[in-house]
């Protein structure tokens, strides 16, 4: 079927319309049928299955093998969206594709043509509809909205393309490209829509069903888009309840009244639905151009005949009952044809073999009468009996071959590939065989060619098979990987050969793994010193160390690089030092509590000392003294060399003062409407502790006043907060802590 459509070029009088084929030699059955189905290649000079989801994917006009083999290479395009989800090439796709050439389905998703029921053809249209316009030139990414409009002009006048193209760019910028047209393969419609005020919108339709004067035949969708993509019924959106769906024929033509511009303008009403009540009802439909019964418009076509091909062995009656006729295809509703036929003389070919090769031509006459107009069209078939029957037999199954295999035997032969079996033909006399390999995909691990293999008999009958897949290996060699390795600088082992790394228990030295060959190889290694210390430099120095493995044949190798690094890492010694016991009055430092003996390989960089107090009761104080030694490599140590007892009986109670400021946690915490905060002050100052909100807002300020040094306690009250978090802050001189405290009522 095909969706060429009529356009004409208008020249309009007083009187009536006239008309002028400008489409070419397109016939009448064909232009006067506007739901027929589009056939792209034929219409805008596409190739045969170039539109969205056909399968073929490599774009050969053929959906073969070749096909998967090009989804599995990482092609994709409209075409290798074969499940029409918007994603290319994906492994349903492939799956689908797979099914259709095994057989198991019959057609593929977006092979329009094929769908045999209105739900299939409603499926697949609402999922073209959602693919996203790959052109962007609609921000709704609905198809139709772009697509229509480009099929309308290139679908009904495929001479006036180029004045399309040019008057849209003139009025909206937006460029059209004729090649891009149709590549859903899906005949769409513009019909207009009134609302009950009167305003006129737009719809895209497109014929699901058999019948064009159905309504619910028609699929609609807004072109305004406002359906968010459903399928638009009598009271959605612009398509009211009450009014109607008209369908005109498009043309674009030359304005008569502005010299030299184009007009794209309704010419034909050809279908008219009356909405009432939410219901489609025919009200109009123009038999014409609809259906086709004009008499002075119709032709008969005899279908193109095929010569007919008989083996000899069938021994078939050859009058046209058993052999079949061919159909008179008359371009109007109702009409018939006679037909009949007349027999040329038999004619022999090979006179060897008389009885297996002849043929004769059979004249195939059709007329059709129409209110007194005549019409007549004449075909020649030849028929033709001779051995027919193809040589037969069984492709080797897939092989696997490595490289050393081809170098050795001069490359693929039948001996490495496998010779048919069981080949013969209906004719007992030779047959002759034939392999011829073709290269399909390559990559660093193996290479993959089709080997097809050609039988022909002495009656030229010849057949070429599916080709048996051959996958040749390629020879690989592949070093293990290695993590860097570090070495004590003071190791009693500084031989940094493979060899004594090893013995020291390092894994220095890489295990070579080689694939698909009988080649031994070669390793060898070379160093390359990156980074030293010139202070220490034995101490402290980086080795990049690369690895080489090559195989002996020369076709693989294999390059490995680690770090060796050579490193201090011997951290600082510290000695303990015995526990003592002060007096208050003393001062805690290095010099009161004595320097421990620190050691190391290398220099000190620093040593840092702390106490922190860790017991604390009437009679005393503990401290645990710790320092923290760091060497000039950034090796560092924490030690606990002493621990020191401050005895407070020498001293009054009240000259004990506090060693820091401190905010301590509120206790309880969560509380119910009361709760305590301690805090510590080492030195009088000016004191501060609020409660804020998490928004930051002051809700009590508990304490605002000069304080001397010393333990302080100050209980809350929350019985006016709602429940919730809060902060509380303590400042006490330079001294800020915030904590935070939950009320639960």
């Amino acid at each position: 079927m095909k969706i060429f459509s009529l356009i004409f070029l208008f020249f309009i009088s007083t009187s009536q319309l006239f008309s002028q084929e400008i489409n070419g030699p397109t016939s009448w059955d064909v232009i006067g049928n506007v739901f027929s189905q589009p056939n792209v290649h034929i219409q805008i000079g596409k190739k045969q299955y170039d539109w969205y989801g056909s399968g073929d994917v490599n774009n050969d006009e053929i959906i073969d093998i070749i096909d998967l083999y090009a989804i599995d290479t990482g092609v994709k395009n409209d075409r290798g969206d074969i499940d029409g989800d918007g994603i290319s090439c994906t492994q349903n796709d492939r799956t689908l594709l797979e099914k259709y050439l095994n057989e198991t389905i019959l057609y593929l998703p977006g092979h329009w043509n094929a769908l045999t029921t209105k739900d299939e053809k409603i499926f697949w249209l609402e999922k073209m509809i959602q693919v996203e316009d790959v052109y962007k030139y609609n921000d709704s990414g609905w198809v139709s909205n772009n697509f229509v409009r480009q099929m309308e002009i290139d679908f009904y006048g495929l001479s006036n393309i180029d004045m399309f193209i040019e008057e849209q760019l003139d009025s909206t910028g937006i460029e059209y490209y004729g090649s891009d047209n149709a590549r859903f393969n899906i005949p769409l419609q513009f019909f207009s829509v009134q609302d009950t005020l009167g305003k006129t919108y737009a719809l895209c339709g497109t014929l699901v069903g058999s019948n064009p004067l159905n309504f619910d035949d028609w699929y609609f969708a807004d072109m305004n888009c406002e359906m968010n993509y459903a399928r638009v019924q009598p009271g959605d959106s612009n398509f009211t309840g009450e009014g109607y769906a008209k369908l005109n024929k498009n043309v674009f033509i030359e304005n008569p009244e502005i010299p030299g511009e184009y007009k794209h303008i309704p010419v034909q009403e050809l279908v008219n639905f009356a909405i009432i009540n939410n219901c489609g009802v025919l009200s109009y439909y123009d038999k014409i151009f609809l259906i086709l019964e004009n008499p002075n418009n119709f032709e008969i076509k005899i279908e193109n005949l095929k010569d007919i091909n008989l083996n000899y062995e069938v021994g078939i009656d050859i009058n046209p009952k058993t052999i079949g006729m061919p159909k008179a295809i008359v371009s109007k509703s109702g009409l018939k044809a006679t037909l009949n036929y007349k027999d040329g003389k038999k004619i022999v070919v090979n006179n060897t073999y008389p009885d297996h090769d002849y043929y004769f031509n059979r004249t195939w006459t059709g007329k059709v009468i129409s209110n007194g107009v005549k019409r007549k069209d004449t075909k020649v078939q030849k028929i033709r009996i001779s051995d027919i029957q193809k040589p037969y037999g069984i492709v080797p199954p897939e092989t696997t071959l490595i490289k050393e295999d081809l170098d050795y035997n001069g490359g693929l032969s039948t001996e490495l590939t496998g010779e048919m079996s069981g080949v013969g033909d209906n004719s007992n006399l030779p047959v002759s065989i034939k392999v011829y390999y073709d290269f399909v995909y390559e990559d660093q691990n193996q290479a993959i060619c089709h080997a097809y293999h050609s039988l022909s008999d002495v009656f030229g009958n010849d057949t070429t098979f599916a080709p048996q897949i051959i996958i040749i290996k390629k020879p690989r060699i592949i070093l293990q990987k290695l993590k860097d390795i570090i070495i004590n600088s003071e190791s009693e082992y500084q031989n940094l050969t493979p060899g004594s790394l090893e013995s020291q228990g390092f894994e220095a030295e890489p295990k070579v793994t080689t694939l698909n060959t009988t080649s031994d190889y070669s390793i060898k290694y070379f160093d390359e010193e990156i980074s030293i210390t010139p202070t220490f430099s034995w101490a402290n120095r980086d080795i990049i160390r690369t690895y080489v493995a090559v195989l002996d044949n020369g076709e693989a190798s294999d390059t490995m690089r680690y770090k060796i690094k050579v490193r201090d890492l011997e951290r600082p010694v510290i000695s303990d030092l015995a526990s003592i016991t002060i007096s208050k009055g003393d001062t805690l430092h290095p010099i009161l509590t004595g320097y421990p003996e620190i050691t190391d390989n290398v220099a000190i960089k620093d040593t840092v000392f702390k106490f922190e107090p860790y017991f604390k009761s009437e009679t005393e104080i503990r401290y645990k003294a710790i320092a923290i030694v760091t060497d000039v490599f950034g090796n560092d140590t924490s030690y606990l060399y002493q621990n020191i007892t401050v005895d407070l009986l020498t001293e009054n109670e009240d000259d004990i003062s506090p060693q820091k400021y401190s905010l301590s946690q509120n206790y309880p915490n969560p509380f119910n409407y009361t709760t305590v905060i301690n805090y510590t002050i080492k030195f009088p100052c000016y004191v501060s502790l609020k409660v804020y909100d998490v928004l930051g807002n002051e809700e009590m300020e508990l304490v605002n006043t000069h304080q001397s040094s010393g333990q302080y306690s100050v209980q809350v009250n929350g019985s006016n907060l709602t429940s919730g978090t809060y902060f509380y802050r303590l400042k006490a001189g330079d001294y800020v802590a915030t904590k935070k405290m939950v009320l639960l009522k």
